[in-house]
């Protein structure tokens, strides 16, 4: 599947992007060690509103070009090394839906060496870039 729109976020966006983020997030997060999910969830909610809203943050997401409002995936990103969540719904992973939404979120040229990444997940440790969640601190309610 190479038929996919890249586009900036839109306000109808922003639920799919944080609902997803939250949701693939949790099972990695190491609050879920000392957290429950129900004190965890509003909090983290505030913190990615906080990463959005951020005048340096660049979201784009991945969609039918035909119907915009089918998403596919999106990438949240502080151009040019910090990552913070890139997500594509499983039915389309492996099409090279990632790799697009990367560029288009300001994070190339830059090597994956020097990405720096805001939130861990086990789908990211094979990646060759780092993680450092004191970046997460500015954006913490």
């Amino acid at each position: 599947m190479s038929d996919f729109l890249i586009r900036p976020i839109g306000p109808d966006d922003v639920a799919f992007v944080i609902s997803s983020w939250l949701d693939g997030y949790w099972p990695d997060c190491p609050c879920s060690l000392v957290m429950p999910k129900s004190a965890w969830w509003p909090r983290w909610h505030r913190v990615i509103e906080n990463i959005l809203a951020d005048e340096r943050t660049k979201t784009v997401v991945a969609c039918n070009p035909d119907d915009q409002t089918q998403l596919y995936g999106f990438a949240c990103a502080r151009p040019p090394e910090i990552l913070h969540w890139v997500y594509v719904k499983q039915a389309f992973r492996g099409n090279a839906v990632a790799s697009q939404l990367w560029p288009a979120a300001g994070l190339y040229p830059c090597p994956i060496e020097s990405i720096t990444a805001s939130h861990w997940s086990h789908s990211a440790a094979g990646w060759n870039a780092s993680y450092d969640p004191r970046i997460l601190k500015e954006y913490q309610p």
